[in-house]
């Protein structure tokens, strides 16, 4: 399984292929009328998706177990900053000898 943050850099990625999708099929006219019942179902399908994506895309940010609050402390050595201050603070009287 992949990272939350890994997931949403994913879903970004098909939310914007599919946007990118949606306006060609706009920019480009049908020249049949089943031409043009073919691309609405095209463009419905791609709507379908980015809705779908931006969903997913919205649970994830609103992080209720904050896992990605977690794994992004974890990328950024916050965690490990904040465990070094901490003895730091609680072993202060202690000198370091060479």
């Amino acid at each position: 399984m992949s990272s939350q943050l890994e997931q949403i850099r994913l879903l970004h990625s098909d939310v914007e292929n599919a946007t990118k999708c949606i306006v060609f099929e706009i920019q480009h006219k049908a020249k049949t009328q089943r031409r043009t019942v073919y691309q609405n179902h095209r463009i419905a399908h791609h709507q379908e998706v980015l809705q779908k994506d931006a969903l997913r895309l919205l649970d994830l940010y609103e992080d209720e177990d904050g896992f990605r609050r977690t794994e992004i402390d974890a990328l950024t050595g916050t965690t490990l900053q904040k465990t070094i201050a901490n003895f730091d603070t609680r072993y202060a009287s202690l000198m370091c000898e060479y």
